[in-house]
């Protein structure tokens, strides 16, 4: 048993190193820096094509009404194959979990930018109040940029300088609010004493195909407004070049409209936890929040555990969370997360690669620092000491039955050898009674030690480290160890039961017993 205790516990420092870091490493942002340090980032290409980026944010399923937060995590599908997994994280094996949320459709669709446009222009005319136009733009490294468009109030066009980290991106959307001044006039209402009533801006909106600055001159984007829609998927009432709509706004409402994405007529298929997919019931489609983005999920599957995740969790594909959670708000679902294989000891390499300060998770360094816990090696070193003190009990045991057999039956062991019978055919006698007892008690403890180590990993909920244990205590039988210790001790038990079985028969004739 506490052979087997002891290995069960420098497993589950193993699968917790391996929970902690699915691969070798994970890199993500460095929550010390700010809660929000590189959430507009991808992470992924400053460590090559191997590296694994991994969306990973907040959220909440309002129809669910969860006391805590949930975590939603966006992974490509082929990591599921990479992961070191434990059978009892879900019923359904890794690879099968990675196909049942795979994502067939296309990535975040936009207008392409040239790399040398240096302005945006939108051709627009307002009448009613006036508003506030940005545009959203998605840069080559992946993170987003807005573009305040600007202009007199009767210009016939607003428009943005491009920053040169934003050209050669793309366009997503264009987005209506408040002037900054009315924003700020109705911000300031709100902090009042007595409830202010809201405020709205109404009108109508006219917009042409929005153009670039070139060197050559001016471009126009191919923009068909027909196939754009409204921030919650509804069409937006145009085609072609040209826009016309009729707007309400308020400080908690904008409007927004956008090129039509491959996730707006279908949910994302998510592996949800289990309290998840029990709390959902029957319904098996739910509106999940990520920031300000509400975007609809699937529950495909369900898992107990997932590494790296604790609590309530979503998994899903990454490409699939990044469109639909980008369509409705540009930047709120960021890779900004990085799982990579490596050597030892690349901490320090893998920290000055980042573009922001981001916490680097070795599995090796974790498993290292639970070994080297002192608690940790005081329990380690306790159950072997506990392992060799049972031997050695046992051993000292099994001998001294023998002698003191040997010692009860010694007038009939004298009468036997008295009529001829060999000393060493008496002496293999004790010896395999001996035997017999050891095989028994060997077979005894193997189904004690089994049953203990079944009983005790189910109630002791803490590793060696005197902490709760996540992922929990699973039995590790150490076969190999548990053989040759076996056999060890059978050999050195049985060598010292013949030696001890020779000593009543050493004499060159019988040796009477002394009377009681």
């Amino acid at each position: 048993f506490s052979l087997t205790y002891r290995s069960t516990l420098a497993a589950n420092q193993r699968d917790a190193a391996a929970y902690a870091a699915p691969l070798d490493y994970v890199v993500s942002p460095d929550p010390s820096r700010g809660r929000f340090v590189g959430r507009t980032a991808e992470l992924a290409p400053r460590y090559g094509r191997a590296a694994l980026g991994v969306i990973r944010r907040g959220g909440e399923a309002p129809t669910l009404n969860r006391p805590t937060e949930l975590s939603v995590v966006g992974l490509p599908p082929d990591a599921f194959d990479q992961m070191r997994w434990r059978s009892d994280y879900s019923s359904r094996s890794p690879e099968e979990l990675g196909r049942a949320i795979a994502y067939q459709g296309g990535g975040l669709q936009g207008i392409d930018i040239p790399p040398d446009a240096t302005e945006l222009v939108l051709p627009r005319s307002v009448r009613g109040d006036p508003i506030r136009i940005s545009a959203q733009v998605r840069r080559p490294d992946g993170s987003f940029a807005v573009l305040d468009l600007t202009g007199a109030t009767g210009a016939r066009a607003v428009r943005a300088g491009i920053a040169r980290a934003a050209r050669g991106g793309t366009l997503l959307g264009l987005t209506l609010g408040f002037p900054p001044g009315e924003e700020f006039t109705a911000a300031h209402r709100a902090t009042g004493n007595r409830a202010a009533p809201d405020v709205f801006l109404l009108g109508t909106l006219t917009a042409g195909q929005p153009r670039v600055r070139v060197p050559g001159g001016e471009r126009e984007l191919p923009v068909d407004y027909g196939e754009w829609v409204s921030s919650e998927g509804a069409a937006a009432g145009a085609s072609g070049g040209r826009l016309r709509l009729r707007y309400v706004l308020s400080q908690e409402r904008t409007f927004r409209i956008r090129p039509r994405q491959p996730t707006d007529d279908r949910p994302l298929p998510v592996v949800a936890s289990a309290s998840i997919a029990e709390a959902a019931g029957s319904e098996r489609i739910l509106p999940v929040r990520i920031g300000a983005a509400l975007i609809d999920v699937q529950i495909v599957a369900t898992a107990k555990r997932f590494p790296t995740l604790s609590a309530d969790f979503l998994v899903a594909d990454r490409e699939a969370v990044a469109t639909a959670a980008n369509a409705a708000v540009p930047g709120a679902a960021v890779a900004d997360e990085v799982w990579l294989s490596g050597r030892a000891g690349e901490e320090s390499a893998l920290r000055d690669r980042a573009p922001f300060p981001v916490r680097v998770v070795s599995r090796a360094a974790v498993e290292e620092s639970l070994r080297a816990d002192p608690v940790s090696r005081a329990a380690s070193i306790a159950l072997l000491a506990a392992t060799l003190l049972a031997a050695c009990l046992a051993l000292v045991g099994l001998l001294l039955a023998l002698a003191v057999d040997a010692r009860d039956d010694a007038a009939e062991l004298f009468d036997l050898e008295s009529l001829g019978f060999a000393p060493s055919r008496l002496a293999q006698h004790l010896w395999l009674r001996s035997a017999v007892v050891l095989a028994i008690g060997i077979a005894v403890g193997l189904v004690i030690g089994a049953l203990a180590s079944l009983l005790i990993t189910d109630v002791v909920a803490v590793t060696a480290n005197a902490t709760p244990a996540e992922p929990p205590l699973v039995p590790a039988v150490p076969w190999a160890a548990l053989a040759a210790g076996l056999l060890a001790f059978a050999v050195v038990a049985l060598g010292s039961a013949a030696l001890l079985a020779r000593r009543p028969f050493r004499a060159a004739a019988p040796a009477r017993p002394e009377a009681a």
